[in-house]
């Protein structure tokens, strides 16, 4: 045996740290996103027709149940519309459609809100 090698010692490099919830979640949001954006452009037509219908405050919780109730196609998982994306949605439809920023509610974690 090579003497030099002896003390050559590297140690393999680290595995990567397992994915968090969160990162999952994120990860899956946006890949769900990608193969059905027509979920978002349903999500902003129900919401535009409730603010235009003059409802000037509600929630993902009940855009996604209409979207369920109609029964909105989807590619993936067998949960159509994941609970998971609610938040996610929301903060994207705030960020992109600005009629719609001040009036889908959404919870504040750092008030304590679920």
């Amino acid at each position: 045996m090579d003497q030099s090698n002896l003390f050559d010692f590297r140690p393999a490099p680290p595995s990567p740290r397992p994915e968090t919830r969160a990162e999952k979640t994120e990860r899956e949001f946006r890949e769900f996103h990608l193969e059905n954006p027509h979920v978002y452009r349903e999500m902003v037509r129900l919401c535009l027709d409730l603010v235009d219908r003059g409802l000037l405050g509600f929630g993902m919780p009940m855009i996604f149940e209409t979207l369920r109730y109609s029964r909105m196609r989807t590619t993936g998982s067998e949960f159509k519309l994941n609970n998971s994306y609610r938040r996610k949605y929301a903060d994207l439809i705030k960020q992109n459609e600005p009629r719609l920023r001040d009036v889908i509610r959404t919870r504040d974690p750092a008030r304590g809100e679920k």
